[in-house]
């Protein structure tokens, strides 16, 4: 895994405002939360940002240290700094698929792939932000059966992200069919029917980020459902009391300047562990 600092922070920076994502930044404070920022990253094969707060920076340093003059601030973050350049060279990326991107070829992690964990299952909806042949190729190499399928959004063109319009829980599923392409609409309704309850979502509502959801669950393994405050609005009666049969909360926040800016949504803000 690599570091990158300086000008090359700047790039990336450039990059994503080009390409319109967003990069999360974890607050660090010592040892264990930098070693687990790191083992995240490299299981995802994602960048992150690791930062030091005036208080994590202390905190690192330890409370023997005083603070004066922001000496424990500067001595722990610059200690935290060499911690991660150390460390870094060996959390290895369990499949580094970057070089991809030269060619134009694109595999967008957890956008473009919405995952079925319990069946080991992953649907994809391809587009120029989601190669068929690399996805086959990862769904081969990670013991996952791709459902593969076609879409045609609000514009003609494909949709980019498959989380922009399903998402799959333990126990429901959902997903806007009208989107499907007609020569996958019967697979992908027989699959997406096989294990789960399913939520039809309407084309329009994937404008209001109705398909930008996902399933977290708390310490006591209640379920809950993350979207916007836009998506939530959108939904009809009907399927807010089939989503509270299935969730203990609907969880929902203003994300409109993301949502204006970012192009994306609630589940574009979370990140999956593996």
């Amino acid at each position: 895994m690599s570091v990158l600092t300086g000008n090359q922070v700047q790039e990336i920076f450039e990059l994503a405002k080009k390409k319109k994502f967003a990069l999360p930044a974890v607050n660090v404070i010592g040892s264990s939360s930098i070693n687990a920022t790191l083992e995240t990253a490299a299981k995802l094969n994602a960048p992150v940002i690791i930062q030091f707060s005036n208080g994590g920076g202390s905190f690192n340093a330890g409370k023997g240290l005083g603070n004066i003059d922001q000496i424990a601030s500067v001595k722990g973050s610059i200690a935290g700094a060499k911690h991660v350049h150390e460390l870094s060279k060996e959390y290895k990326l369990a499949e580094d698929l970057s070089h991809y991107e030269q060619k134009n070829i694109f595999l967008e992690s957890t956008s473009s792939i919405v995952f079925d964990r319990l069946n080991s299952r992953a649907f994809i909806g391809f587009s120029p932000r989601t190669n068929k042949e690399l996805a086959h190729s990862w769904c081969k190499n990670n013991n996952f059966e791709m459902i593969g399928f076609e879409t045609q959004g609000h514009t003609g063109d494909p949709i980019y992200h498959t989380d922009v319009f399903m998402y799959v829980g333990t126990n429901m599923i959902g997903i806007c069919l009208d989107i499907i392409k007609p020569e996958y609409l019967d697979q992908v309704t027989r699959e997406v029917n096989k294990y789960h309850d399913v939520m039809l979502l309407e084309k329009d509502q994937l404008l209001d980020f109705c398909g930008n959801a996902i399933e977290l669950r708390n310490q006591d393994d209640e379920k809950f459902l993350i979207m916007s405050s836009r998506a939530r609005e959108a939904l009809h009666v009907s399927q807010e009391e089939f989503l509270l049969n299935h969730f203990k909360e609907i969880i929902h926040a203003d994300l409109s300047t993301i949502e204006l800016y970012g192009g994306g949504s609630a589940r574009c803000m979370v990140t999956e562990l593996m």
